[in-house]
């Protein structure tokens, strides 16, 4: 199928799909975000300078039907979405990201400038922008958002005529109100019933296509979690074991310090006081050498600083809380003991 029996297929098979109960709203697009197809074209935008073709501005671009973005989820900022007098014979549109917008426009509205594809200094088709969308991830879920440009399906015609695979496809996206795996095999029947030829293919829900882009992510970070559990509680052992070692040297001390009247309440404030000064100044030292170190896990990381404040706090917490532990205890089993005992404690 190519040009009008196309787009008069996805038509009705759109408008048979959003009539199934259970169904919000259903449009296409060509390439999924973070399925893995990423396409770009250098762009130039109407009355700038216009600078050698490898200097021009890069972006990437989708080609998608209307109601593409509130069955994403993706708000419109400013503008319209695609609609259907946008077809072939009428004023090209195209809708930009924020990203775009902010870095080619600044302060400026960016609805109703024009840029093309083409050389402008020839003969360009130009494209007017009528909407603004919120940024979506495309390549991966860990990189900066990239300049991207939406085209109208039903304007586009390389794939209104295209034949070849990797341009005549167009991704299905839907929203329902239940499980959207039950309406697998009503929409595969949607598709054969106007064309018993037509292939259906990788039916995954978008909560399987974040986890497929972010798998290694999660597995690396998941390993890196246990090594740092582990590292966690081989540190709380050990301070514990150091500092109940230390007190537990002073047993002859306290003995001492009770047999010349001190109060026990006074000794173990003073055992815990001295053991937490020297706690919390290996734990300050630990915060700067790890403050250091975190940059080497900034690829890992998605919307979290490398100096996550609640990390740093709740890590620092337990290790003081240990340390209070590893003082407190020792100390106050050494202050219950006879003096004499204590005196001959070695």
């Amino acid at each position: 199928m190519v040009g009008p029996r196309k787009e008069a297929f996805y038509e009705q098979l759109l408008g048979m799909i959003e009539a199934m109960p259970g169904v919000r709203s259903a449009s296409a697009i060509n390439h999924l975000p973070l399925a893995g197809d990423v396409w770009g074209r250098r762009i130039a935008v109407e009355g700038r300078p216009v600078p050698a073709l490898a200097q021009r501005v890069g972006a990437v671009y989708r080609v998608c039907r209307p109601k593409y973005f509130s069955t994403m989820g993706i708000a419109i900022a400013r503008g319209r979405d695609f609609a259907e007098r946008d077809r072939l014979n009428v004023p090209d549109v195209v809708i930009i990201n924020e990203t775009l917008a902010r870095r080619q426009f600044g302060n400026e509205d960016p609805l109703g400038k024009r840029l093309t594809f083409d050389d402008p200094r020839g003969a360009p088709n130009w494209l007017t922008i009528v909407g603004v969308v919120k940024d979506a991830k495309q390549g991966s879920w860990a990189e900066a958002v990239e300049d991207e440009i939406y085209l109208p399906w039903s304007q586009t015609s390389p794939y209104l005529e295209a034949t070849e695979a990797h341009s005549a496809y167009m991704t299905l996206v839907i929203r329902t109100t239940t499980n959207p795996r039950g309406f697998v095999s009503a929409v595969e029947s949607a598709v054969w019933s106007l064309n018993k030829n037509a292939p259906v293919s990788s039916v995954v829900t978008m909560e399987e296509v974040v986890a497929n882009a972010v798998w290694q992510q999660k597995f690396n970070l998941a390993l890196m979690g246990i090594f740092a559990l582990l590292a966690l509680v081989l540190a709380a052992v050990g301070i514990y074991g150091v500092m109940a070692y230390v007190v537990a040297q002073r047993t002859h001390e306290i003995g001492i310090r009770l047999a010349l009247g001190a109060g026990r309440g006074d000794l173990l404030r003073m055992v815990v006081v001295q053991g937490m000064r020297l706690a919390s100044t290996g734990l300050a030292l630990g915060l700067l050498c790890a403050l250091a170190l975190t940059r080497a896990l900034s690829s890992l990381l998605y919307e979290v600083g490398t100096a996550d404040l609640f990390t740093f706090v709740g890590v620092a917490s337990v290790l003081l809380v240990v340390s209070f532990l590893a003082c407190y205890l020792p100390a106050r089993r050494a202050a219950k003991v006879d003096a004499m005992v204590a005196l001959r404690y070695e």
